[in-house]
């Protein structure tokens, strides 16, 4: 197993972030119009305050940290190990439902499955994380669409032209 070169960290994308950063200050504006009104307007505004608040922190806080060993992805209130060595499967599939197609990466290890969808994290790290992958886990099953990735082989306009 060939260590991994540098440290990195993957953020989720500025996209999520900005949405509900913005619906939070539309929200503290509008409960400022409504202080002095009366009726329960106040409170349902608090609660949209409360809700595109906590939105904004669980976007802000949720990343993907890569090591030495392995990596760790952190929700806003759990983090998640994993280690390079216990990973059995890699499999990266494109999912389509409706009018919605999402890009998510499939990672088994010890029994247990975590389910990343690519398109919310930054894509240069993204597509590192994806590279280091295929260089430390060599023993893993991975798919064709993983490996395709991996190597920056990987055509999306022939591949979304087929559905």
């Amino acid at each position: 197993m060939t260590p991994v070169v540098e440290n990195f960290e993957i953020k989720k994308n500025n996209f999520s972030r900005v949405i509900f950063g913005a619906f939070t200050l539309l929200s503290v504006f509008a409960l400022a119009i409504s202080w002095n009104d009366e009726g329960n307007k106040k409170w349902i505004v608090v609660m949209g305050i409360l809700l595109f608040g906590s939105g904004w922190l669980l976007a802000f806080k949720h990343k993907i940290l890569v090591y030495q060993e392995g990596f760790d992805i952190q929700t806003f209130g759990k983090i998640r190990t994993v280690k390079w060595r216990d990973i059995t499967m890699l499999s990266f599939d494109i999912i389509y439902s409706g009018h919605h197609v999402e890009a998510r990466l499939k990672i088994q290890y010890s029994g247990k499955t975590v389910s990343l969808p690519v398109k919310q994290y930054q894509h240069k790290s993204m597509q590192r994380f994806f590279e280091v992958l295929n260089e430390q886990c060599i023993s893993a099953i991975k798919n064709d669409h993983f490996v395709k990735q991996a190597n920056g082989t990987m055509n999306w306009r022939s591949k979304l032209k087929m559905y």
